[in-house]
């Protein structure tokens, strides 16, 4: 069952209850009423009836010839009296009505019978003389006096239910009209109103894995559909940066590992196409272990790019205090490097800085921003590394008088295989790797990795990690 339908369905559906419900309330005002105005017209004839009537001494009178008896004229009313024997006092349908003698009490009550085979609703009066004993029969149907006259007032229930009857066709017929069109208008609303859906769905089948340039078609309307279709656009975007970076770094690191793999298999066939002395053997060894000891490294960092971020925040930190790490850290590290003497450090003063790192990894991080800045700085410049506690986080920042970066490359500097024009025209080693992990490594520990070229020269790369918590692990 498509969307429309069931919106249709549940417009229709409520529709139909309300209609129902408002047909239903109406059927039973409207009967109410009529049955409400049948009594009033009844208990009004039995009013005038019952007016006629006066009480005398001698008995009651009543004469059914009275000129007030010719206005009781409505077709529609019959009635008819009854005295206390049971004898007809009068009445225009005195026959019909003479059977209910034997239900005459001295209660006022009301009752439907059938008379003439159509429904009528009888409404009875009974009035009794004060003084029954001291009546005078008379003979003289003129002059008579009675003791006890009751009165019944009978009127027509046919015209009340003909009324209910058409009421209710003309209620059903209106319902089922309503509903009718209001489930082809319903239907054609929804079919509009989901029409961007419907076009949403027919472009993401003609999107293909191969190439997602391709957009949704985003309605004008500021709707949730807008909403939807933005927002699965901008998911498309960044499936697509991420595609074109999974492809890039693919081919970069077929490419890469390509170039030490090469070497070693030149360096191999080369020795073993005629036999050698043991110098020339374990030159070539040494060769091959140093392009094996590239491709390990290049390998190892490869690994840890490729892991999930989830799996990259490393659950087991140790508090460091980095004023006692980055001194000891500088002298095992790279004591042994040419450029040791130009590496220059400077704590905070109050000489406490502590975050929550892993170890091996933070050295690696650091290690990668220094290399870095010896690569691209002259012999004999110095290296600064400054280390500064800025309100909750602790920042180690490396600066070197190098040649700086361009603008235009500086966002683009911690994507993997990323190297600058620069570098490629200088021919300073590297991959374009070093980067890339330094910045995954401090993202895992909470963060951040920044550079900035400096006013006169070089360049300054900041890592800021967030105050470890006292009352963890010092490593």
């Amino acid at each position: 069952m498509t969307l429309t339908t069931r919106l249709t369905l549940f417009f229709v559906a409520t529709l139909a209850v309300v209609l129902i419900a408002f047909s239903i309330t109406l059927y039973l005002l409207t009967q109410s009423q009529l049955y409400r105005e049948l009594d009033a017209r009844a208990n009004a004839g039995r009013g005038m009836l019952s007016a006629g009537v006066e009480a005398e001494p001698i008995g009651l009178e009543w004469d059914y010839r009275a000129e007030y008896m010719r206005q009781f004229s409505d077709e529609a009313l019959q009635w008819a009296a009854v005295d206390e024997t049971g004898l007809i006092a009068g009445g225009t349908q005195a026959k019909a009505l003479f059977p209910l003698r034997h239900e005459i009490t001295n209660d006022d009550r009301s009752w439907d019978i059938s008379l003439n085979n159509q429904p009528w609703r009888i409404i009875r009066k009974t009035i009794l003389h004060p003084n029954p004993q001291r009546v005078i029969d008379t003979t003289n149907p003129v002059l008579k006096r009675y003791r006890q006259l009751t009165f019944l007032v009978a009127v027509p229930i046919a015209p009340v239910h003909e009324t209910l009857q058409t009421l209710a066709l003309r209620l059903a017929a209106i319902t089922s009209a309503t509903l009718l069109l209001a489930t082809l208008f319903a239907r054609w609303v929804c079919r509009r109103a989901l029409l961007p859906l419907s076009r949403m769905a027919q472009a993401t089948l003609a999107i293909r894995t191969d190439d997602l340039r391709d957009r949704l078609p985003v309605p004008i309307a500021r709707d949730e559909l807008h909403e939807l279709g933005t927002s699965f656009n901008l998911l498309l975007s960044r499936v697509q940066e991420a595609y074109e970076r999974q492809k890039h770094f693919t081919g970069e690191a077929s490419h890469q590992l390509r170039t030490p793999l090469t070497a070693m298999l030149g360096q191999m066939e080369i020795s073993l196409r005629r036999n050698r002395e043991v110098e020339d053997y374990k030159k070539t060894l040494h060769l091959v272990k140093d392009q094996a000891t590239r491709l390990h490294e290049m390998v190892e960092m490869l690994l840890f790019l490729a892991r999930a971020d989830a799996d990259a925040r490393l659950p087991r930190l140790v508090l460091v205090d980095l004023t006692q790490w980055l001194r000891h850290y500088v002298n095992e590290a790279w004591s042994t490097h040419p450029r040791f003497a130009d590496l220059k450090i400077q704590l905070p003063v109050n000489g406490v800085c502590q975050v929550s790192v892993h170890p091996e990894l933070f050295d690696q991080a650091v290690g990668n921003l220094i290399d870095n800045a010896m690569k691209y700085s002259d012999p004999g410049t110095p290296i600064q590394l400054r280390l500064a506690q800025q309100g909750s986080e602790a920042v180690l920042s490396i600066e070197d008088r190098g040649t700086g970066i361009d603008l235009k490359e500086v966002p683009h500097l911690f994507s993997p295989f990323f190297r600058s024009d620069m570098a490629r025209q200088r021919g300073v080693p590297g991959v374009g790797l070093g980067l890339a992990v330094s910045a995954r490594i401090v993202h895992a520990f909470g963060g951040q990795i920044d550079f900035k070229n400096n006013v006169d020269q070089g360049g300054t790369f900041s890592i800021s990690l967030p105050s470890g918590n006292d009352d963890q692990p010092t490593g």
